[in-house]
């Protein structure tokens, strides 16, 4: 419990006033203070917002360099991210569980471990990359692999691109505003693993997008 003035731990005081800002509060009604400092808590995030979006940047840099599809899809998804991420610091109002963090960054975490094994899958299988387009020279188990990897990041990309709508959904209503936080998250673990794929070799690259 911490004052909305100063950020000054109210716990444990014998009167309802600050001691530091003379700021008044009731601890029985939760719109007088703070759960957890606030501006603490905020100018972290935006300090790991920051790096996120110079990742983010780089990502998008490289993918023009290679003339790589990603970076349409990094720049899109990426405004759309950044926009969310901004929105939920701002809106968030408690702790965030770590439990549920972890848990809404694991799909995006899950595609870039499939993508990343695949080239290596790919190149000790075929000793170098595909000639051609398709599956020509795969063995049953590499076939399975690249399967996986490309429904993982179609879907993926098919989730955040749907998550417009539920950021409009989530707006409707104040008691949802805190989800905000964990859709921006979602988002933008989203595009930096999408953008990884950026730094892949050419000729896997082109039988990916192929």
């Amino acid at each position: 419990m911490y004052c909305k003035g100063c950020e000054y731990d109210l716990r444990e005081l014998s009167s309802a006033i600050c001691p530091e800002c003379r700021k008044p509060f009731r601890p029985d009604d939760s719109r007088t203070y703070d759960q957890f400092p606030l501006r603490t808590w905020r100018r972290r995030q935006f300090g790991l917002f920051t790096l996120a979006v110079i990742l983010l940047v780089l990502e998008t840099i490289q993918a023009i360099r290679n003339y790589d599809t990603t970076a349409v899809l990094l720049m899109i998804i990426g405004l759309l991210g950044i926009f969310t991420m901004t929105t939920g610091i701002m809106l968030r109002r408690s702790v965030p569980n770590r439990a549920v963090l972890l848990l809404v960054s694991a799909p995006a975490l899950v595609v870039a471990a499939m993508v990343s094994s695949l080239t290596v899958h790919m190149y000790l299988v075929l000793k170098g990359w595909p000639k051609t387009l398709g599956y020509e020279g795969f063995t049953r188990s590499l076939e399975v692999h690249a399967n996986l990897a490309m429904f993982g990041f179609t879907i993926l990309i098919m989730i955040n691109l749907l998550s417009l709508l539920a950021l409009i959904g989530f707006g409707c209503t104040r008691r949802s505003h805190q989800w905000i936080y964990h859709l921006g998250i979602f988002i933008m673990s989203s595009c930096l693993c999408i953008g990884l794929i950026s730094f892949a070799p050419g000729p896997f690259l082109n039988w990916w997008w192929d």
